[in-house]
């Protein structure tokens, strides 16, 4: 089977698929292979598969990652009969549609400052983490697309990138993600052409670049320290980008156009994370039943409205303490 698989994998790749999903499928595949026990296509069948999504539900996997079981399973079959031209089972099994949540979680400006610092820049693998934290918050690229980088991309202030489903769109660097992209260029002494490379200390090997596995199992184990409770992935510094823009007042179009959204929709759960924060502290400012408080907002302001923070006025892109959220 393991022959099968890398095949289909293959065909995955001429057909351009991204290699997120390529090393996803191949995952899954050989999971379910290993843990069902076949040895033989015919042994892909409805009580195999519904067997295994009993496993998984057991396991209190969630109905996307179920899902992402089942169409791997799907396209596999799919494969064998049509590119194959192999008997196999027809699927026809019900996928789960996982639900959209409601908001996205994001990192507030605190607590970018508590991870960072936790990073040693003196080291190379701090600087290597720092610099993809910056370039991912302030470009908000895909954790995929950040490690695609290579070093000659970075020229001026913008590039042209193929994301998510084949869509080209423009990135834009600011200083600041200059300046530290910089800053690790020039701490490294290899030839590597890709921007995030592994770390020639800890390998013989000739330096090469780094896999997303590693760049979330380094990040993690940062955040890990800061005895954060919150729910945080490389894609969480996405949605920092995101919410940052928004609480800042650029129009939702704006954001999806550079986040790369085909639907404004799924830009506005960035929106309303920003006003589910804004709401909580809210209730807890303006509720009072105290005699002596405050009740109309004329008092407070003289314009009968509460008045909203004033943007920063920072402008030094090197601080490492830019006020990205008011």
């Amino acid at each position: 089977m393991h022959t099968f698989i890398d095949d289909f994998a293959l065909y995955f790749r001429r057909q351009g698929k991204s290699p997120e999903t390529i090393k996803a499928y191949q995952k899954k595949l050989r999971q379910f292979c290993r843990e069902r026990h076949i040895t033989e296509i015919s042994e892909i069948n409805r009580e195999s598969i519904n067997s295994w999504i009993s496993c998984l539900r057991d396991r209190k996997l969630t109905d996307g990652t179920i899902a992402l079981h089942l169409w791997a399973i799907k396209a596999f079959l799919t494969w064998l009969k049509k590119e194959q031209r192999l008997e196999c089972y027809t699927f026809d099994i019900f996928i789960p549609k996982p639900k959209e949540p409601d908001y996205v979680e994001f990192l507030e400006p605190d607590e970018l400052e508590l991870i960072f610092s936790l990073i040693d820049t003196e080291t190379l693998d701090g600087m290597r983490l720092r610099t993809y934290i910056e370039v991912m918050i302030n470009t908000g690229m895909r954790p995929s697309e950040t490690l695609n980088l290579k070093i000659t991309d970075i020229v001026g202030s913008e590039i042209s990138i193929v994301g998510k489903g084949n869509k080209r769109r423009r990135v834009y660097f600011n200083d600041r993600a200059r300046h530290w992209i910089k800053a690790y260029c020039d701490m490294r002494r290899d030839n590597c052409p890709a921007l995030f490379v592994t770390n020639p200390k800890y390998s013989p090997r000739i330096p090469h670049a780094i896999t997303l596995d590693r760049m979330e199992e380094q990040f993690r184990a940062v955040f890990r320290l800061t005895g954060l409770r919150k729910r945080v992935t490389l894609h969480t510094l996405r949605h920092t980008y995101a919410t940052t823009l928004l609480a800042n007042g650029c129009p939702t179009d704006y954001v999806a156009r550079l986040l790369g959204h085909s639907k404004v929709e799924t830009t506005r759960r960035h929106y309303l994370s920003i006003q589910h924060k804004h709401a909580r502290k809210a209730h807890f400012r303006f509720l009072s039943y105290d005699a002596d408080a405050p009740m109309n907002y004329e008092k407070q302001s003289g314009q009968g409205a509460p008045q909203p923070h004033a943007p920063s006025t920072h402008t030094d892109p090197y601080n490492p303490n830019p006020r990205y959220l008011e």
